[in-house]
């Protein structure tokens, strides 16, 4: 495994996306229309994100601005969790489907039925469910996507032929590969560990953010766009509509607009929010507990107090040194 990648030009759909097995990978110049940055390391892009999906395991830094396109650090609790249970229900399933076709083959009056056939009826009749177990094990391609990429394509490829193409099947011994691919993303997901990464970009506009860490918008402001983190989220500049949610704290120079453009602002049931400037309509919420702010405020600093309930203060400016 190469430990560092320095791709010294856009990323674009002509150019084809970039996957990388690694620790750090570098993107000199743009991540364009259409085009995906992967890597189970670092991820540094020196140019804007327009239109792209960048994925890393590890930290992300973005020099320009983010448009149009999804971003995410980390590999979460729950997204683990998930995977190993898909592929240990995969492997009961199959071992299910191999234990009924050789019981069936063990009886005279069906032994002239061919294996295909008996498939068929065991999905319709038996495991109805395995196609959602397809569908689940799918959306898992877009989350670990290098140094799974094959074997998943290999195990999702192999369970669509089965029930697409039953009558490919000549006998459970064909089962057996498929059980093996499943095996290994077993193994591979019960010795993964968690990752708290975090993003850093310059300014967002109609986008997807997320981070199991924390997420730093520089100067750029954040427009119409949803922005998750399981840390905090520190915007620098101007807020103006989408969502904001936060496992910690949120500090944001500038919260809503003039007009009432719909803005969502979340943090952890212990958190804080803080706000420079503040306009009528934002919605802020802590735990289960929200509110709609009304008027124009500055220094906007929002906290449960000693009672658990949520309380709005004004002109806390001096809070924000310490965020």
């Amino acid at each position: 495994m190469e430990d560092v990648f320095v791709y010294d030009k856009d990323v674009e759909a002509s150019t084809g996306s970039v996957f990388f097995n690694g620790t750090l990978l570098v993107i000199s110049g743009n991540v364009k229309e259409s085009a995906s940055v992967k890597t189970t390391g670092m991820l540094a892009v020196n140019g804007v994100v327009s239109g792209a999906t960048i994925l890393a395991y590890d930290h992300i830094r973005i020099e320009g601005n983010t448009i149009n396109s999804t971003v995410h650090a980390g590999i979460d609790e729950n997204t683990l969790s998930l995977a190993y249970k898909c592929f240990k229900k995969a492997i009961r399933d199959i071992k299910k489907i191999t234990d009924i076709l050789n019981l069936l083959q063990s009886h005279e009056k069906v032994k002239h039925i061919s294996c295909g056939y008996l498939l068929k009826l065991i999905f319709e009749k038996k495991l109805t469910d395995l196609p959602e177990t397809l569908r689940q094990i799918s959306s898992l391609k877009d989350l670990f996507y290098v140094d799974m990429s094959e074997i998943l394509e290999k195990i999702i490829s192999r369970l669509s032929r089965i029930l697409k193409e039953p009558h490919s099947f000549k006998s459970s011994s064909d089962l057996h590969a498929i059980a093996e691919d499943i095996y290994s993303a077993e193994k591979y997901f019960a010795t993964r560990k968690i990752r708290c990464s975090n993003v850093n970009v310059a300014g967002v506009i109609n986008s997807n953010i997320s981070a199991t860490g924390n997420i730093v918008i520089r100067g750029g402001g954040c427009f119409n766009s949803n922005v998750s983190a399981g840390g905090s989220v520190r915007i620098n500049g101007e807020l103006r509509g989408g969502r904001v949610i936060a496992g910690g704290n949120v500090l944001i120079g500038e919260a809503g607009t003039e007009i009432g453009v719909k803005t969502i602002i979340e943090a952890g049931e212990k958190g804080l929010i803080w706000l420079g400037k503040c306009y009528e309509g934002v919605v802020v919420k802590i735990g289960k507990q929200s509110k709609e702010l009304i008027g124009k405020n500055d220094g906007v600093l929002v906290k449960l107090n000693s009672s658990g309930v949520l309380r709005v203060y004004n002109n806390q400016f001096f809070f924000a040194k310490g965020f």
